[in-house]
């Protein structure tokens, strides 16, 4: 929470510099905005006097993307504990379940409520820690690989189920900057985990593990306890007049089984009131969730490459990433010949990368790339 304290304040004085800054023209966040808003709080929209780093849906979004993306960073920050002359297994055992789950998950996700999906994850961390601390014990490659690779399932999931959720907020480029502004700082905290423990304290990475069973408490407390359900998720459930009714309403919302067809028909339908039925263009609108419903497999598989453009910067940047991390970093020491140096390096680069991670993940609300820019970055 030490993290969370530091960072909220620093943005706030970073908010008001941005705000007075009037030579620049930047685009300014509608910090009245909640998941929660009423028709009242329409009257409040010109409202500037508060932060929008401040709001339940930010923070929670926030600490949301550190719990979910720590796993993933402790196991990468141990690899040279785990397997010495292998950690290039290591980053592929934590990135490929990963990638799998977030590849297939247009065509499965639907069918599991995000409910299930976030108790699916929180309980992945628990299994993924013990078997990991139990392979450090008994000395088995195997064991460890395993939990490794559930933690990277898990860390898919979450990432792949809250980018969606994000979707249904008001404010979705506020939930998603606290999401990508989270998971940055996540790196900063798992090496931290790592290095104060095990190389600080000398604690056994096995207790390392076992101590990190915190976080999945912490992840089930911030989220089926704090986290601003957005109430127009399915289209049988009315926005909300007030924040009272709108927290009344969470246990309700979170045991439903929404599927994606349900979600498409709400956005859908709140969309046709406001537009009478009609797209900008005069026609009758399409029933997406019909489509969305019979839509068939390479239908969704079509769909899913038209993004392409999105999809092959990424992979670069990523791709750099991991072979920096797992290759080059992990040889390095000074001198080379030293195993202890070799250790040394890796972790305080990987430290100071994920520094420049965070304050990268932290800009989107006053930087806003274009595609150009998106391809031009990896280079």
């Amino acid at each position: 929470m030490y993290f969370t304290y530091i960072y909220i304040h620093t943005c706030k004085i970073i908010n008001h510099i941005y705000i007075n800054m009037n030579s620049f023209s930047i685009e300014q966040p509608d910090e009245s905005i909640s998941a929660t808003r009423n028709d009242d709080d329409d009257n409040n929209n010109n409202n500037k006097s508060s932060s929008p780093y401040l709001t339940r849906e930010f923070i929670t979004f926030f600490l949301i993307g550190i719990l979910n993306n720590s796993t993933y960073v402790i196991m990468n920050a141990g690899a040279k504990e785990i397997a010495p002359s292998a950690v290039g297994f290591v980053y592929v055992c934590n990135v490929a379940p990963s990638f799998i789950t977030k590849l297939t998950g247009p065509y499965w996700f639907h069918k599991v409520s995000y409910k299930k999906r976030f108790q699916i994850a929180a309980i992945c961390m628990i299994i993924a820690f013990l078997i990991v601390a139990l392979g450090q014990v008994v000395n088995s490659k195997i064991l460890q690989f395993l939990g490794i690779a559930i933690i990277s399932f898990q860390s898919g999931l979450g990432e792949a189920s809250f980018l969606a959720l994000s979707a249904f907020y008001n404010d979705s480029r506020l939930v998603l900057t606290g999401w990508s502004s989270g998971t940055g700082i996540a790196g900063i905290f798992g090496y931290a985990w790592v290095s104060i423990l095990v190389y600080g304290m000398n604690f056994s990475f096995a207790a390392c593990l076992l101590l990190a069973n915190i976080l999945p408490l912490v992840w089930y407390i911030v989220i089926f306890k704090y986290l601003p359900w957005p109430s127009n998720i399915n289209r049988d459930n009315t926005t909300t007049t007030n924040n009272k009714n709108h927290l009344d309403q969470q246990d309700t919302l979170l045991n439903k089984s929404y599927t994606l067809s349900d979600e498409i028909e709400s956005l859908n339908d709140i969309s046709n009131d406001n537009n009478d039925n009609k797209d900008r263009n005069g026609n009758d609108k399409v029933d997406l969730s019909k489509a969305a419903s019979t839509m068939s497999t390479m239908e969704r598989l079509h769909n899913t490459m038209k993004l392409w453009k999105y999809m092959i910067p990424l992979f670069l940047v990523y791709f750099a990433e991991y072979a920096t991390q797992s290759g080059t970093w992990a040889a390095i020491g000074f001198p080379i010949t030293s195993k202890t140096a070799r250790n040394t390096f890796y972790e305080y680069a990987n430290f100071t990368y994920q520094i420049g991670v965070f304050f990268s993940r932290s800009s989107g609300l006053y930087i806003k790339s274009n595609l150009k820019m998106i391809w031009i970055l990896p280079l």
